[in-house]
């Protein structure tokens, strides 16, 4: 039986999906490696600058329509929530500097296995700060993912140390960065977005990474930009996967991050498996699946 259009948009989007998850994983894992050597806050410069440089000549591409003027290539900048997009690319930030100490200090498998508690801390942070509702399948899914971040983290059997905190924090404020983000799509488009939250990024990260600076090597720098490249390249496909196919074909691929994060981890770092870590992290996954599940009806 021949396939339709429907059976290659969900094969296009699990693929890019699993290409995002590849991406971030190699994101984390080559910051890991240059924490040896350079601050979080340098190796954040160094992405903010290789994003912008990707990003920006496609936000002022120019026009493709006979119609348009030359004055529309500037779409992407225009804004009148510069306040907002302020607030949103600090909380970025944040998040991002969390993200880059954590996976310096605990396992990457562990890191990553966290970070599917974003959804949930978005459910939370829409309902409390936004006034959207919930219902009581929304807020025990939410508790079934606590329960999973429990079994990730064991307080009270295992110390919780720096990191493990920071990729909760990461987890956090890329929740808050998606809560500020649904404000702004009512009135801005995903470009205008995208382009302000990357060129803000630049000074807001270029202040702290100052009084830390190394100068890199050249062979250093090459991999402080990868940084960006694979960072970027993951937002790209992301973005991708959702176009291609509805979002609740293409999330379940997402939890591809935990098996390339483990075998990251032990082949470059020679990390062992956990077997608390996979668990704690099926049961985070399933609950912020299910919610996504609860939103798309």
């Amino acid at each position: 039986m021949a396939s339709g259009p429907r059976d290659a948009g969900a094969a296009a989007g699990a693929a890019w999906m699993l290409l995002a998850a590849a991406m971030y994983t190699v994101t984390g894992a080559t910051v890991r490696q240059l924490a040896e050597a350079y601050s979080v806050f340098e190796v954040g410069f160094f992405r903010s600058i290789v994003a912008v440089a990707i990003l920006l000549p496609l936000a002022l591409r120019p026009a493709r329509r006979a119609e348009e003027g030359p004055r529309d290539r500037w779409r992407g900048l225009r804004t009148r929530r510069l306040p907002l997009h302020l607030l949103r690319t600090a909380l970025a930030y944040v998040g991002i500097m969390c993200w880059f100490f954590a996976v310096s200090r605990i396992p990457l498998a562990e890191y990553y296995a966290l970070q599917f508690l974003t959804p949930l801390f978005t459910l939370a942070g829409a309902v409390l700060l936004l006034g959207e509702r919930a219902g009581l399948r929304h807020w025990f899914a939410a508790l079934v993912g606590l329960a999973g971040a429990w079994v990730v983290l064991r307080p009270g059997l295992v110390p919780v140390g720096p990191g493990a905190l920071a990729a909760l924090g990461a987890a956090l404020f890329f929740a808050a960065t998606n809560c500020t983000v649904r404000v702004l799509t009512r009135t801005d488009s995903a470009r205008v977005i995208v382009t302000w939250g990357n060129l803000l990024l630049i000074p807001m990260s270029l202040i702290p990474a100052l009084p830390v600076w190394v100068t890199p090597s050249w062979l250093d720098l090459g991999w402080l930009c990868s940084v960006g490249v694979t960072g970027t390249a993951a937002q790209f496909a992301i973005t991708r996967a959702v176009g291609a196919a509805d979002a609740r074909i293409v999330q379940p691929f997402d939890f591809a991050r935990l098996p390339f994060a483990a075998a990251l981890g032990w082949i470059v770092f020679g990390e062992g498996l956990d077997p608390w870590t996979w668990a704690g992290a099926l049961m985070i996954f399933a609950a912020g699946l299910y919610v996504l599940r609860l939103e798309r009806r």
